[in-house]
């Protein structure tokens, strides 16, 4: 599944379709058409049935409520019933909105490898815009009251999970939240983090531990009422990379990906200058392994097969599996015509083929690459 947004790397939200293309036929067909002046994009799809979840930009956009990181959200379809699709997160624009409702914009919603939850990033439209935070999801109706024109209802209770500063006064706090993960069947997440250190910004990797939360959940609030995490929220630092010459690589933007066990992460570091090569994390040990050395670097986001036995990235014009039992890694498909873009490099559910985005001339394509 995919949008269908103008420019080569997708910053423009202004596609209007959520597409499906079945891999053996080419096949295109639309599931979804947004509508009023809303914009729609970034669709993933749940791990085994067939509902997809992407964002929407706001109906009707005004000079005051355009498209951005505090004013999108959530919706959810299924395929065997296009153009239809309902709220996930629900928003109530107050200044202590009501339990299960946030305030802002998400992003990037991924289910839960049980296929419930779904987890996002998360920016307010009150509070400190600026900052990034993550955010879960639980099924269950929210009804929010009408006092604004721009609150509506949800099918999900949400709630952060991440706990942000606006300034941060010590090496243990954080900015920013993102780029997360499911931490296989559990209930923790594994995401980026921006801390200052010494005055310097600098990412790490930090562990949210979301299993306390239920339906029954409540926001908590600070002083500025800021949303916090509800009670029982725990969060902690995996990474040290000030204590060593690694760095997080920002270009290719990619996602952390972690095994289906939970045990370990994926993630592309750098030493200084030298090109971004792919390092795994041990989650229970914090022992960071370079798996890749490869003089060119690896140039695209990466993901993890479901079997847990391959790893899939890009570099230059070639897609790459990485071995998870030997390390070994193995060249699947060369880029015959156009340039392999960085955001995609997707493995399929039954590790049999990779989807990558190529750009051909003017236009940006789905390529499939056979693993096996």
């Amino acid at each position: 599944m995919y949008d269908t947004r103008s420019d080569r790397l997708g910053d423009i939200f202004d596609g209007n379709r959520i597409m499906q293309v079945d891999v053996q036929t080419g096949d295109e067909q639309c599931v979804y058409l947004s509508k009023h002046g809303a914009g729609c994009g970034v669709v993933t799809t749940h791990p085994f049935d067939d509902r997809y979840v992407f964002i929407a930009g706001p109906e009707n956009p005004t000079s005051d409520w355009t498209y951005g990181p505090t004013h999108r959200q959530g919706m959810i379809g299924q395929r065997s019933t296009p153009y239809t699709s309902h709220p996930m997160d629900a928003r109530d624009l107050a200044e202590r909105p009501i339990a299960g409702a946030l305030r802002g914009g998400t992003h990037v919603h991924i289910w839960h490898p049980k296929g419930d939850w779904l987890r996002s990033t998360y920016n307010d439209a009150l509070k400190s815009p600026q900052v990034r935070d993550i955010a879960v999801h639980i099924p269950g109706t929210v009804d929010v009251p009408s006092t604004h024109s721009r609150n509506h209802s949800g099918t999900c209770h949400s709630f952060i999970v991440t706990d942000t500063v606006d300034v941060p006064s010590s090496p243990e706090q954080i900015t920013r939240a993102y780029e997360e993960t499911w931490l296989g069947s559990t209930r923790q997440l594994a995401f980026m983090a921006d801390n200052v250190i010494q005055g310097d910004v600098l990412t790490d990797v930090f562990v949210v531990d979301a299993t306390p939360l239920t339906l029954a959940s409540n926001h908590s609030f600070n002083h500025a009422n800021r949303i916090k995490p509800p009670a029982g929220i725990t969060q902690g630092r995996l990474t040290r990379f000030a204590e060593t010459d690694l760095r997080i690589v920002k270009k290719p933007r990619h996602w952390l990906v972690a095994s289906p066990d939970g045990s370990t992460l994926a993630v592309l570091l750098q030493h200084k200058t030298n090109p971004p090569q792919l390092f795994t994390i041990d989650i229970a040990t914090q022992k960071i392994t370079q798996r890749t050395f490869i003089p060119s670097g690896v140039c695209t986001a990466i993901s993890w097969s479901k079997d847990g036995e391959l790893i899939a990235f890009g570099s230059e014009t070639a897609v790459y599996t990485l071995d998870t039992l030997t390390w070994k890694i193995r060249e699947v498909a060369e880029v015959q015509d156009g340039t392999l873009l960085p955001l995609v490099c997707c493995i399929s559910p039954d590790a049999k083929k990779i989807a990558v985005q190529v750009r051909d001339g003017e236009t940006n394509h789905i390529g499939i690459a056979t693993v096996r």
